[in-house]
């Protein structure tokens, strides 16, 4: 709508309004083959936005062998989701700086942190690993010991914060979990006595309402929120749209938002002719500011992954302090 309202996309002088196609993967492997399918050989549509996590795994070969440009929202680095066999496939947001802005948020507000406890659930985290460590390396940060591992199923995640406070880190970096997770661990921290910040991506609202005497010490990234006084113009717009108290970060949409300019900028709507130009591209309109490739050794293919500035919220005594957004450190 906010395209369309806009104008559409311009393309040699003409105007094209949105119109969306969706088709619901069902969380499943199996689900976004069928949605991935019916939007190449029955839709027959060349541009697809989505969809995100391990999910690439079942479209990203349909789209390939059938040359539609499609923009992940996020990936869950599995190779085959991305890489330079892949020319057709971009990334809204590469993983690693969204996860790593949290730590580079935490040294910003907290200086004199030189280690951290780092925890993460355990399906994902051997994609992430090593790429997470690399990242701590770059910020001068070390590990306080091995990184501790949960279930985002766990009933208690009271074993976990055990383990991490037993490591007596500098602060505690939450890498990939849920809100679940993240709510059970930050409480167990408090319980049991820990003082130090906590870093994780955070919704506000959530947190406020889930920890109440326990949201303290949190240095919190991504939450996109409509009393920020940081809040880029695009997002703002988007979040006045619909219900303003519902959870958003906003991937999908922005996926979209930089297609549009990419499109744009490429004066064609053939995929190739897309792509070929995005490649040339060294910043592009995003939701939450101006974007950025990063990535490229990574993925092995040239600004196919971007990063864009990042929301960030320090939350002491049940009450959040939003902060300027900062840059993320690009990846290699």
């Amino acid at each position: 709508q906010m395209i369309n309202d806009d104008g559409g996309i311009q393309v040699q002088g003409k105007s094209y309004k949105v119109e969306l196609v969706i088709e619901d993967g069902k969380s499943s492997l199996d689900g976004n083959t069928a949605a991935a399918t019916k939007l190449v050989l029955d839709e027959q549509l060349q541009l697809v936005v989505g969809p995100g996590a391990f999910f690439n795994l079942a479209t990203t070969p349909i789209f390939e062998q059938n040359k539609v440009l499609h923009v992940a929202n996020y990936n869950g680095l599995n190779p085959a989701e991305m890489n330079a066999d892949t020319p057709y496939a971009f990334l809204g947001l590469d993983p690693i700086t969204q996860h790593s802005t949290s730590v580079k948020a935490l040294l910003q507000y907290y200086p004199d942190v030189k280690n951290v406890a780092l925890a993460s659930e355990d399906a994902t985290f051997a994609a992430y690993e090593s790429h997470l460590l690399a990242a701590l390396e770059r910020m001068g940060v070390s590990l306080a010991g091995d990184p501790v591992l949960f279930a985002t199923n766990a009933e208690d995640y009271n074993p976990v914060a055990a383990k991490i406070k037993a490591q007596n880190p500098d602060a505690v970096w939450i890498c990939v979990g849920i809100d679940p997770s993240y709510f059970g661990i930050v409480k167990g921290l408090r319980t049991l006595g820990y003082e130090g910040p906590i870093a994780f991506a955070i919704d506000v609202p959530s947190v406020l309402g889930a920890l109440g005497d326990s949201a303290t010490g949190i240095v919190g990234v991504m939450s996109v929120q409509l009393e920020d006084p940081n809040l880029a113009e695009p997002m703002r717009r988007l979040l006045e749209m619909g219900d303003p108290g519902r959870h958003v970060f906003g991937l999908g949409p922005n996926a979209l938002y930089m297609l549009r300019y990419a499109i744009e900028a490429a004066d064609s709507l053939d995929p190739t002719a897309i792509r070929d130009k995005w490649e040339t591209l060294t910043t592009l309109p995003t939701l939450y500011g101006e974007g950025f490739p990063s990535g490229n050794q990574l993925y092995g293919l040239t600004n196919h992954a971007w990063a864009r500035p990042v929301p960030v919220a320090l939350v002491n005594n049940g009450q959040a302090e939003y902060k300027p957004w900062i840059i993320p450190d690009v990846t290699p």
